[in-house]
């Protein structure tokens, strides 16, 4: 598995290379290949439908008072709110701090910056923020500005031509690439409103590198954007990793600057942005303790592979009833969770997780952690945890005292019931340097 998507990855970004796909604009300049091409190699791996349809990451409610306030929030936002902000601030308040939600990522960072932050938050309807905004502003705006939502169609056939010719049989579509071309000119349009709404000066974000249309909108209003390292990341992972051997600063939508945890991140494939070290806080922070409860097992979930991981566990489970099993969803899974729910109904010792408990917390109970491709896995082996990795994801290349890999549910299995080897605590995140992320942002 290994060693086919180091394969597959590299024949990619020859590919990419190969047929000057960089070059390629549409009527107003946008470079279309960049929109898409993380999808594309995706599916193009593991042989997924590319969907038009997203998971609902707002919320988990869906109380309509709450909707109600959320709409009234966005309004505001958009239409009436015309203060002016020093910097806007992307979270992603996945964390809690005493009860309440909190965006690890950028914490200690958001606390040395000078002015006024607008907040907008990704996954939840309140943050720990003031002048916090939900997401959902976002999908309001096409309504509220329908001109300006309006996104232009390209025909992507040639290229899905040369997908096929180079790769065999594929299951992309012209109109599925089209869908997340809709999606970045919306997103473009969106952000470039607040930006110049709200004399916007930088771009504070924690997300995945995906947000092509925030990086367009901030390039052409003069506003640096900076990335906060939130997961672990590998030249097999197509949102930051690109071919060394062209240049494509000038055709790809990236951010400024990336703050990683530490120097090890990023340093082995090439990216078109500035990476600089400042740590984490939180993801520093060692578990030095056994856990709490030596009979239980953590499962991390994930939108992509949430479907294989679960019937994994529901036939441990069984094998194994003596234990506590937590099965802890992905925030692009909250949604999902009545299907989940009937999943494990009949299974007493399973416990269906969305913000319940913090990371942290579980990693304290569990003493093995399995899942397909999560960044708990680099905190669980900062915590001297075993983990099971099933061969699904790009965390297929780790290697180290206590981890495990698999390929079947059998193999799960036997491996929970076989002794494991003491796992080998490796450093996730240097220490927050407060230094080193002021010298940068306040430049």
């Amino acid at each position: 598995m290994k060693n086919r998507q180091e394969k597959f990855t590299k024949e990619f970004l020859r590919f990419e290379v190969k047929n000057k796909l960089f070059d390629i604009t549409d009527s107003n300049g946008t470079r279309v290949w960049d929109i898409v091409r993380h999808e594309v190699g995706i599916s193009l791996l593991w042989k997924h439908q590319l969907s038009d349809e997203k998971p609902n990451n707002i919320t988990i409610t869906t109380r309509v008072i709450d909707k109600i306030k959320r709409i009234a929030k966005s309004i505001y936002l958009l239409c009436i709110n015309n203060k002016k902000y020093d910097v806007l601030s992307i979270t992603t308040s996945i964390n809690k701090i005493n009860g309440a939600p909190c965006d690890f990522n950028q914490d200690s960072a958001r606390k040395l910056c000078t002015g006024k932050i607008l907040t907008l938050e990704t996954m939840i309807n309140t943050s720990a923020y003031n002048n916090s905004y939900p997401n959902s502003s976002k999908r309001l705006f096409s309504s509220i500005y329908p001109k300006k939502s309006k996104a232009p169609f390209y025909d992507y056939q040639p290229i899905l031509d040369l997908i096929e010719s180079e790769f065999g049989v594929i299951s992309i579509t012209d109109w599925l690439l089209n869908t997340l071309l809709h999606d970045y000119y919306v997103d473009k349009k969106f952000y470039a409103h607040l930006l110049k709404r709200h004399k916007i000066k930088k771009v504070m974000l924690t997300q995945n590198g995906l947000q092509k249309g925030l990086f367009a909108a901030a390039a052409e209003c003069g506003v640096k954007v900076y990335e906060f390292q939130h997961g672990g990341v590998s030249k097999k992972n197509l949102i930051y990793s690109y071919p060394h051997n062209i240049k494509v600063e000038n055709k790809s939508y990236q951010p400024n600057v990336m703050f990683r945890f530490a120097d090890k991140w990023f340093s082995d494939f090439y990216t078109p942005f500035t990476t600089v070290t400042i740590g984490n806080d939180h993801y520093s922070k060692q578990i030095t303790t056994t856990a709490t409860e030596p009979n239980s097992l953590l499962a991390i979930s994930k939108f992509e592979f949430g479907e294989e991981l679960s019937n994994y566990i529901a036939k441990a489970s069984k094998e194994r009833p003596n234990w506590k099993i937590y099965y802890k969803l992905h925030p692009n899974e909250f949604s999902c969770i009545k299907n989940y729910s009937e999943k494990f109904e009949n299974l007493t010792n399973v416990e269906l997780l969305t913000d319940e408990s913090s990371i942290h917390e579980l990693l304290v109970k569990c003493p093995v952690i399995v899942t397909v491709q999560s960044s708990v896995v680099h905190k669980a082996i900062q915590a001297k945890r075993n983990v099971i990795i099933i061969d699904r994801g790009e965390f297929n290349e780790i290697t180290a005292p206590g981890i495990y890999h698999i390929e079947s549910s059998q193999e799960l299995i036997d491996r929970l019931m076989s002794p494991m080897e003491m796992a080998e605590r490796v450093s996730y995140s240097d220490k927050f340097n407060a230094q080193a992320f002021v010298d940068v942002f306040n430049k």
